[in-house]
């Protein structure tokens, strides 16, 4: 039975593969579970149209982060958190505080999983972090400052 792939399912096929499977697999797994569905005509032709949709997405996702990346490689984000005295942070700061950051400062829209930090971030001062998706990547500056609110309260 040929059927059409709708997800990936590790040693079988991939997603939008078109693959012949024994009638017993595909009545009573693949298709119930919405993993696969019968390779109709109709259904090649969608099949053709979602991939080009696809392709022509991936192209404008490579060329969007192509331009973040020029940007991003020379920028310094700038972060304010609660530390103590010796300087160490009360809450570490992760990937998707620095892509928040990203996104609310200089307007760039990065997912977290393409952020490479090398440690946990706990102290204050300038961290460099790596920024890599492919074979393609840049590095940034994320400055760790004192929170205001902290400072006043030291003052006093």
């Amino acid at each position: 039975m040929r059927v059409i792939f709708e997800k990936d399912v590790p040693r079988v096929a991939k997603k939008y593969d078109v693959k012949d499977v024994s009638p017993g697999y595909a009545r009573n797994f693949l298709i119930p579970n919405n993993i696969a569905r019968l390779a109709t005509p109709e259904g090649l032709k969608e099949l053709s149209l979602r991939r080009e949709r696809e392709e022509k997405t991936h192209v404008a996702d490579e060329e969007k982060w192509s331009r973040d990346l020029n940007v991003l490689g020379g920028i310094t984000v700038e972060i304010s958190r609660r530390a103590n005295d010796e300087g160490h942070l009360f809450a570490m700061v992760n990937a998707e505080d620095i892509v928040g950051e990203l996104k609310r400062g200089h307007g760039i829209e990065v997912e977290p999983k393409f952020l490479k930090i090398e440690k946990p971030i706990k102290a204050l001062g300038a961290h460099t972090i790596n920024a890599r998706r492919g074979e393609r990547g840049t590095s940034f500056t994320v400055h760790i400052s004192q929170s205001e609110a902290e400072e006043k309260e030291e003052k006093t």
